[in-house]
């Protein structure tokens, strides 16, 4: 479904004399369809500026990522924006560490969005929104109020909840359960399962060992750029 093909990324420090950093160098690797796939590695390896630039956040410096989809081929290295924006909306949904969120969108706006951006009825989307949060214990009377009035574990679970409320083919997660408790921790394993169960494919960053192991079907580590 998606591979990445001798992929490196530069970053230039200006406030340090234009120092160039290259945290991924060469890496290669293949994600079947319907599987769950790990990147390993200590912090600052690599593993969420792959993310990113799978999501199109970031552009390769060399090399290829290509993702076959519903009998579709793109190499995301050379998409302008305009087709990385509309690849997103069919079929890519992301989940980050972090709550990015614009000031006095409340939770239900917020989750509900990637439903209402393709089309669907304004009621129903609200519905499936509101669904979400419960299931992610979130109370009802913090629906209508901005996550960036919450704590770190709810603002973490409003993103869960919509990264997960359509089942688009790939699904990207970034360390997703950092902030959570073990209760929370497990409604997020059961939609992952879900998830897998209905036909998605997932690449995500687990640091917990538990759970990377509960979850995984390929671990790759990228530091040594090869599979475990």
């Amino acid at each position: 479904m998606l591979s990445m093909k001798n992929v490196s990324k530069d970053f230039v420090i200006h406030n340090q004399g234009g120092i160039k950093i290259t945290p991924i160098k060469d890496i290669t690797f293949e994600v079947k369809r319907n599987e769950i796939f790990c990147l390993t590695g200590q912090s600052g390896t690599g593993k969420s500026t792959i993310l990113k630039m799978i999501y199109g956040a970031y552009r390769v410096t060399k090399g290829n990522i290509y993702l076959k989809i519903n009998g579709e081929k793109y190499n995301i290295s050379d998409c302008q924006i305009y087709e990385i924006l509309e690849i997103r909306k069919k079929y890519i949904s992301y989940i980050s560490q972090f709550l990015q969120i614009l000031p006095r969108t409340t939770a239900l706006q917020y989750v509900s969005a990637p439903l209402l951006e393709k089309g669907a009825d304004k009621k129903e989307a609200e519905e499936k929104a509101k669904e979400m949060l419960s299931f992610f214990n979130i109370k009802k009377k913090l629906f209508n109020l901005s996550p960036l009035s919450f704590s770190g574990g709810e603002q973490q679970r409003v993103n869960i909840a919509r990264g997960l409320i359509e089942n688009k083919p790939l699904l990207l997660l970034d360390e997703p359960t950092a902030s959570l408790d073990v209760k929370n921790k497990e409604r997020v394993i059961k939609k992952i399962k879900q998830y897998k169960e209905n036909g998605g494919t997932l690449i995500g960053i687990f640091h917990d060992e538990k759970l990377k192991k509960e979850l995984s079907d390929r671990i790759f580590d990228v530091k040594n750029n090869r599979y475990l």
